[in-house]
């Protein structure tokens, strides 16, 4: 299988060998931006749907190096969010196996996309208030909050207290990421073909048994000894963030009456499992 050379090297192509028969319908469907074109093959396509600050770059990686698979980027200007449509038709007309990523909902023109171009899903969780700490650090970091924020607004963030950050942090990303958790949950739960569920505490509690998981779903056989051998060389060669932090941070971070607002909102937004939420100590 043509691999890209470096572990970190993500495939961004679009350049891939269309049939002449086929190529009318393809261009239509991304030029029109409404697709009616459905595309099976014989080979496995797996979409990992992650919910932000789960380490989905780093679990991509993980699993396209350990079970054998191209890391095809999906979303636009090379950004992994959400899905740009030719990149995801893309996946179905590159050779061998591939594995992709977004952070999408399951809206339902995410799962006709999905059951249309027969992909796989792989859904990603993880503890809220981790992931909300972690995206609190990252717009601290330089240059990260003008993604977010007017230049004026990301340059006050530094000054405001900790409380303030969080606070900021919870009116930006809390409600996404809790419809994240609601959509995805239920629909595991509701699925005819279950979908794939996995959560980044396992994936930080054990790496090999959490590829393992997948593998077994996808009939992947998996060798433990290349997984930690795959895990260390993504982390020397770098450029890919993958801090595994602590468990437990954001309950520790969050005030009591900043949890009881999340917890209001995830009762209104659907999201019911204080374990997975993290407002749960236990």
């Amino acid at each position: 299988m043509d691999q890209p050379e470096k572990i970190g090297l993500r495939d961004w192509g679009l350049n891939v060998h269309i049939p002449k028969e086929e190529l009318d319908s393809v261009l239509q469907d991304c030029l029109s931006g409404f697709s009616e074109l459905e595309k099976r093959t014989g080979r496995l396509n797996l979409l990992l749907c992650a919910q932000p600050k789960s380490a989905s770059l780093y679990t991509t990686q993980l699993l396209a190096s350990s079970l054998g698979l191209r890391n095809h980027q999906i979303g636009f200007a090379k950004a992994g969010g959400a899905i740009y449509y030719p990149r995801l038709l893309m996946a179905k007309y590159t050779p061998g196996d591939t594995i992709s990523h977004c952070h999408a909902v399951p809206t339902s023109e995410t799962l006709r996309l999905v059951r249309q171009l027969d992909f796989r899903v792989v859904v990603l969780f993880r503890n809220l208030l981790d992931g909300l700490v972690s995206r609190r650090d990252m717009l601290m970091k330089g240059g990260w909050a003008e993604n977010f924020l007017h230049p004026a607004a990301a340059e006050r963030l530094a000054s405001y207290s900790e409380r303030e950050q969080l606070d900021l942090t919870i009116d930006l990303f809390a409600p996404a990421y809790i419809n994240f958790q609601a959509s995805w949950s239920y629909l595991c739960a509701a699925e005819r073909s279950p979908l794939v569920r996995a959560t980044y505490e396992e994936l930080v509690t054990d790496e090999v048994a959490f590829v393992e998981h997948i593998g077994e779903a996808f009939g992947r056989a998996v060798d433990p000894a290349e997984v930690r051998a795959v895990s260390e060389r993504i982390r020397s060669e770098g450029g890919i963030n993958f801090s595994t932090g602590r468990t437990g941070r954001g309950r520790e971070a969050f005030a009591d009456d900043q949890i009881d607002r999340l917890r209001t909102l995830a009762r209104r937004l659907g999201a019911s499992d204080e374990g997975l939420l993290g407002f749960s100590l236990g």
